[in-house]
C-alpha cells in the first residue's frame, strides 16, 4: 500500500511539472520592485507580476532564457521558470547564437543554453556571437581575431580592429586602413579610411577628412558612397533610418541622407519599433518617426535606448533614506509608465 501511496504522489508532481504555465518570453519583462535593497522579478505589459519568483537579479529572455541571480548564484531561467545553476559570474550577456558570454575571475568564456561551457574561460574578451562568429578582443597583444563555437580563431590571424559580424560581412582593419571580409576571410571591400562602421540595412558608416575637418557618410555593400560625408557624427542603420549629427546637433536620416527628424537634439539612437529614444538637457524622452512625441524627455536614464516588444526600460534617480538609487519602470508606446515601485509581489 506504501508503495501505491508513493507511486501516486509521484504521478502526481509529474502532472504538477507538465502542467506549469509557460512564461512568454514576449511579455515578460524584468523589473526591480522598489528602490534600494528590493527584488526583482517579471512583469507583463499590463504591469501584473507573472511569476511566483523573486531574483536578486534578473535579465530579459534572449532565445527563449534568461539569467537570474539568487543569493549570488547566476542561473540560466528557461520558459517554464526551470532553472540550472552556472556559478559566480558578475558578466552574463543575452543569448546570441545559442550561447552567452558570461565573465569573472576565471575569465572570458561561453555556455549553451543548458549550462554547459562551450567555450572555457580565457583572459581576452569574447563579445557577443552574431552570424556564428564571436570577436576577441586580446587586450595584452592590442589586437582582435574571430572564433567559432569550438573556440577556435576561424581566419588564423589577428587584425589591428575588428567588428562584429552584421549582413554577412564584418570590418578590419590592417595596416591602418579599413576593409570589409566575408565569413570566409575573403576581402570584398577596400577603403582607404582610417575608421568605419558594421554593416545594417545594407549601409556602413565611414570617416573621412574634407578641408581639415572630420565628416562621417555611408557606403553600400559595394564599397560606393551613397550618402555623402557631411554629418559631425553617425551611428547605424536599423529600420531604414540612422542617427546622425548636424552643426546643430542630432536627429535621424532615411536611406537618402535627408533628415526626417530635425536635428536638435543633444543625442538620439536609431529607431527601434519606429520609436526614436532623443536626449535634452541630461534628461531622456521618446519620439516617433512620424515626430509625435511619445513621452516628454523627463527620464533621468535608459536602459537599452530602445523599444523591445513595445516597451522600453526607463529609470530616474531618487534619495531614499539618504542614499542614491534608481527608480525603474516601462514606458509603453500611449505615453504611459509602470513603475516596479507601484507593482505588488
Amino acid at each position: 500500500m506504501k508503495h501505491i501511496f508513493v507511486f501516486l504522489v509521484a504521478l502526481s508532481f509529474m502532472g504538477c511539472v507538465a502542467q506549469q504555465s509557460e512564461i512568454d518570453q514576449n511579455n515578460a519583462f524584468p523589473i526591480k520592485f522598489g528602490v534600494g535593497d528590493k527584488p526583482y522579478g517579471y512583469i507583463d505589459r499590463d504591469g501584473k507580476f507573472i511569476s511566483n519568483q523573486v531574483y536578486d537579479m534578473c535579465d530579459r529572455f534572449s532565445e527563449g532564457y534568461a539569467n537570474v541571480r539568487i543569493k549570488g548564484i547566476s542561473y540560466v531561467i528557461d520558459k517554464y521558470g526551470s532553472l540550472t545553476r552556472i556559478g559566480k559570474i558578475s558578466l552574463f550577456k543575452d543569448f546570441h547564437d545559442g550561447l552567452a558570454v558570461v565573465a569573472g575571475d576565471m575569465g572570458w568564456g561561453c555556455i549553451d543554453t543548458k549550462g554547459k561551457w562551450v567555450i572555457k574561460p580565457i583572459s581576452n574578451q569574447i563579445y557577443d556571437f552574431s552570424e556564428g562568429f564571436a570577436l576577441v578582443e586580446d587586450i595584452d597583444n592590442d589586437c582582435f581575431y574571430f572564433i567559432d563555437k569550438n573556440g577556435k580563431n576561424i581566419f588564423g590571424k589577428t587584425f589591428e580592429g575588428a567588428g562584429s559580424f552584421s549582413d554577412g560581412l564584418t570590418w578590419v582593419k590592417i595596416n591602418g586602413k579599413c576593409s570589409f571580409i566575408n565569413r570566409y576571410g575573403k576581402t570584398v571591400i577596400t577603403t582607404p579610411y582610417e575608421s568605419v562602421g558594421s554593416f545594417q540595412d545594407g549601409l556602413a558608416s565611414f570617416k573621412s577628412t574634407v578641408n581639415d575637418k572630420e565628416v562621417w557618410g555611408f557606403l553600400d555593400k559595394e564599397g560606393k558612397i551613397v550618402i555623402s560625408a557631411i554629418f559631425n557624427n553617425v551611428g547605424c542603420f536599423n529600420e531604414g533610418y540612422a542617427d546622425a549629427c548636424g552643426e546643430n546637433g542630432w536627429g535621424i536620416i532615411d536611406i537618402k541622407g535627408q533628415w526626417i527628424i530635425e536635428p536638435k537634439y543633444d543625442r538620439v539612437y536609431p529607431p527601434h519599433e519606429s520609436v526614436v529614444a532623443f536626449q535634452m538637457n541630461d534628461k531622456w524622452g521618446f519620439i516617433g518617426l512620424d515626430g509625435k512625441i511619445i513621452h516628454e524627455a523627463t527620464f533621468d536614464d535608459l536602459d537599452l535606448c530602445f523599444f523591445k516588444d513595445g516597451m522600453a526600460l526607463v529609470s530616474n534617480y531618487v534619495v531614499t533614506d539618504g542614499m542614491n538609487y534608481s527608480s525603474y519602470g516601462y514606458l509603453k508606446k500611449d505615453g504611459s509608465v509602470i513603475w516596479g515601485k507601484d507593482i505588488k509581489y
